[in-house]
């Protein structure tokens, strides 16, 4: 089994190589303005493949950041608003707002919520254990350490509110 595959991935590799150089021999044919839509196909096509390996855990990515080099728009954002988002990776700029709202929700909604009952410390305890959920899948700090710190602070406050629930239930 172990030989078949090899062998398949072997003549898949093959392929690949002939598919390339086929396309460098059509590359250079062409002309200026077409090369630069066939980049452009080129690199959506990598940036798709590398998506997708990406995704199955086969390709490492670095981690995007946020650069003051940008454009003059993303200057004026860093510069104006940095303190919100540059903490997270480029593509989790959103999730200062979904912790906002947790707060929002534990800090002010929440004394609205089942008063005086064990359903409101069991709200808390549902409403932590989901953006601990949240935040491990995601991953969106751009620093490891900022990630473990927030694991570990939604990890102590969850186990807070269950033992609140153990005891407000008796």
């Amino acid at each position: 089994l172990r030989r078949h595959q090899e062998a398949e991935d072997s003549e898949r590799e093959a392929a690949d190589d002939q598919k390339r150089q086929a396309w460098l021999l059509s590359f250079r044919d062409l002309e200026p303005a077409a090369r630069t839509g066939a980049f452009r196909e080129l690199e959506r096509d990598v940036l798709r493949q590398g998506r997708e390996l990406h995704r199955q855990g086969m390709l490492p990515q670095q981690t995007l950041m946020w650069r003051d080099d940008g454009e003059q728009q993303e200057r004026r954002a860093i510069r104006r608003l940095g303190f919100l988002f540059l903490s997270y990776r480029v593509e989790a700029w959103f999730f200062e707002f979904i912790l906002l709202a947790y707060k929002f929700l534990m800090t002010s909604a929440l004394i609205f919520m089942f008063r005086g009952t064990p359903g409101q410390v069991a709200a808390g305890f549902l409403m932590t254990m989901v953006t601990m959920l949240i935040t491990l899948q995601y991953r969106p700090f751009v620093n490891r350490e900022l990630q473990r710190m927030e694991v570990y602070s939604l990890f102590a406050q969850s186990l807070n509110l269950f033992f609140g629930l153990m005891i407000r239930t008796g």
